[in-house]
């Protein structure tokens, strides 16, 4: 009898080239994504200027010397853990000026595939969710963003021609859909398995119940130890801190006024939790709330509250309070009208991959908000989804140069 022989087939192929964002003579680091896990080497010529790694999420920000001039050209070369080099990516550095770029579709359905498409040329996961009945769909950015997926929209009943092509061009094998049959059918869920996908649901019969199932499921994969609260009703304030949740991997938690559901409160009071923020004034989550959390948390939370008199000043709050950076790869602006805050929805996976917030924007902006950005500078304002004023997006534009 012969001698079984281990064999170790070696990877011996390189990762794809990486995508890099606009590069400016201002900037103090270089930002993109690669495969994840992946090293970054960023070179003039032959001299290597900086070097760092792609994360989980294959987003990564690389530090380089100050002012780079104009007209530079840098190359950016990413190499896997066996050593295998990607072709090089070549990028010129521009004077540092700030550029609008859209991610709009023709329908709020399109506008989610553009979304996916900037920050995705592959996923094994997608999440769906209606695209008309949001509720579940608040909560669902954490556990995208823990799976490095994106969020698509379905109607109750089908799935467009455009979100159909957009899931075989990632390649998705596993189908989330979050919420029940009556927000996303059955009959969309055996489709979508006659065609080979696995699918599963999060769903509870409340939004409530929804939200603690997806908070599970982020347990799974990431120890809880944050939580972040809304009232189940108040949607802009849920998306908000969308894009920190994803960047974080720890859940949104929607909650009554007065109250945690009890069988919420009962599953985080076993988690462990360090600390716990609250989005939105006593008007919908009542200080008993927080006192109720505060009993459970290793951290006090009693100054732990992100709230405005309106929806863009807590949306100022949010950013205040956790995007402390003076330079970003960009900032996105979405239509805070309650009819639009879907846009906010599909883009909070790619805010979150970026570490970037989603600034919620009416017909001007709010003092607090013109505040809170005006000291920050980026290359890239996108634009996510339709119905946003031009003169908005030149303030924003003009804020962030």
């Amino acid at each position: 009898m012969s001698i079984a022989a281990k064999v170790i087939v070696a990877d011996g192929t390189p990762p794809d080239a990486p995508a890099v964002n606009t590069v400016s003579d201002r900037n103090l680091q270089i930002y993109g994504t690669a495969e994840p896990g992946s090293s970054i080497s960023v070179r003039i010529g032959a001299s290597e200027i900086g070097k760092g790694a792609a994360g989980e999420n294959g987003f990564f920000a690389v530090e380089i010397p100050a002012h780079q001039n104009a007209g530079t050209e840098l190359v950016i070369i990413a190499l896997d853990t066996a050593g295998n080099a990607s072709s090089p990516k070549k990028v010129k550095v521009i004077k540092g000026n700030t550029q609008l770029s859209k991610l709009v579709g023709k329908t709020r359905y399109t506008t989610a595939v553009e979304i996916t498409k900037k920050g995705w040329s592959a996923s094994d996961t997608v999440f769906l969710v209606n695209g008309w009945a949001i509720a579940d769909g608040l909560t669902a950015t954490p556990l995208a963003s823990a799976k490095n997926a994106p969020i698509l929209l379905a109607a109750t009943n089908s799935l467009t021609e455009e979100i159909m092509a957009e899931i075989k061009r990632l390649k998705a094998k596993n189908i989330v859909l979050i919420g029940g049959s009556g927000v996303i059918s059955d009959q969309v869920k055996n489709s979508l398995s006659s065609q080979g996908y696995s699918v599963s649901r999060i769903g509870g019969k409340t939004r409530y119940e929804t939200s603690l199932k997806i908070a599970q499921e982020v347990d799974k994969l990431v120890d809880v130890h944050t939580v972040y609260m809304a009232y189940g009703h108040a949607e802009p304030d849920a998306l908000s801190i969308a894009a920190q949740s994803g960047q974080t991997k720890q859940p949104i938690i929607l909650t009554e006024k007065k109250a945690v559901p009890a069988n919420t409160y009962q599953w985080l009071k076993g988690e462990g939790l360090q600390t716990s923020y609250f989005i939105g004034g006593k008007g919908v989550i009542y200080p008993a709330i927080i006192t109720e959390m505060n009993s459970i948390t290793a951290k006090s939370v009693v100054n732990n509250r992100l709230s405005g008199v309106n929806r863009q000043e807590t949306n100022a709050k949010v950013i205040q309070a956790f995007y402390k950076q003076d330079e970003m790869p960009t900032i996105m602006v979405a239509h805070a009208s309650t009819t639009k805050l879907v846009d906010a929805l599909a883009a909070g996976p790619l805010a979150a991959k970026y570490n970037v917030p989603v600034l919620l924007v009416s017909n001007k902006l709010d003092s607090s908000q013109v505040n809170v950005i005006k000291g920050k500078h980026a290359n890239d304002v996108h634009q996510i989804g339709g119905g946003i004023g031009d003169s908005v997006l030149k303030q924003v534009v003009d804020l962030m140069n």
